[in-house]
């Protein structure tokens, strides 16, 4: 496996006035293997893409993966083909996955298997339109657990098993499992056998007991989750990497920061330790 790094991880330097063009040059810099962009901005996200496909090429980085947002429920339709032009931004780019969301709902809904098993045949039909052409072009596609609705890795294995697609799998994102309350190393060995791309991401957990009103993401459960480095927070990220080698997952971790603390400082903490747990492996 070899270590990417999202662009959205530089969140607090983008706030700050840098650019993506920076954001390639520093995780270059850092030894990122990889590099992963998250819903390009502006009016003409092509060109964009094709500038960032060159700068990346110039810094010897490749380019990984590309992940939007979507919703599949509201409009499904609608959404397949929103989601295939950004398929197209994704072929400029030259990623060869892209990662779209399945679909949000309210908390009380996200609690309602009744309301997921109602919605997964409308949802399984969007991601294999979608990754039909995606397969056209050459890309994969997937789906992360994120959003609440389709977080549990239960719904994740219904959710992929119902679009039985080759091209289509998983994104498995070792600390979102915990926005569900699922045991994020249980969960990596149930979807490890569809993972077409990883996130490395990494909490801090307060049990909803003693959060009190505390602000902050909070899980469906009720719990307290504070983003920081990968391998400074209670996901058990080395066994979850023994889990995916295990499986025979190969391809890239893209680490994905969503600290308070400083991302550049975070990211390095992360990078070291996922280097130090793949080479003792």
């Amino acid at each position: 496996m070899k270590i990417a790094v999202s662009s959205y991880s530089y969140s607090q330097c983008l706030g700050q006035g840098k650019d993506l063009f920076w954001v390639v040059e520093q995780a270059a810099r850092m030894g990122f293997a990889g590099i992963e962009f998250t819903n390009l901005p502006g009016d003409k996200p092509r060109d964009l893409a094709r500038a960032l496909h060159a700068a990346a090429a110039k810094a010897r980085l490749p380019i990984v993966s590309y992940t939007i947002g979507a919703d599949l429920l509201g409009d499904p339709p609608a959404a397949v083909q929103a989601v295939k032009a950004q398929l197209d931004i994704a072929a400029a780019l030259g990623a060869p996955v892209l990662r779209h969301d399945a679909a949000w709902a309210p908390p009380e809904t996200c609690r309602d298997e009744s309301a997921f098993d109602a919605a997964l045949p409308t949802l399984a039909d969007a991601c294999r339109r979608i990754t039909e052409y995606a397969a056209s072009l050459g890309i994969r596609t997937c789906v992360e657990n994120h959003g609440y609705f389709v977080q549990h890795s239960l719904r994740c294995l219904k959710l992929v098993q119902a679009v039985a697609h080759k091209n289509f799998g998983w994104l498995i994102d070792l600390g979102n499992f915990l926005c569900a309350d699922d045991d994020p190393l249980a969960a990596t060995r149930r979807l490890a056998p569809y993972a077409v791309h990883v996130h490395a991401k990494d909490f801090k957990v307060t049990p909803a007991s003693a959060a009190g009103e505390a602000p902050g993401l909070r899980s469906l459960g009720g719990a307290l989750l504070a983003g920081t480095a990968v391998g400074e927070g209670d996901v058990n990220t080395r066994a979850c990497l023994g889990a995916l080698r295990a499986s025979g997952y190969e391809g890239f971790l893209s680490i994905e920061y969503e600290g308070a603390s400083d991302c550049i400082e975070g990211l390095a903490t992360g990078l070291r330790n996922l280097n130090a747990w793949l080479a003792g492996a």
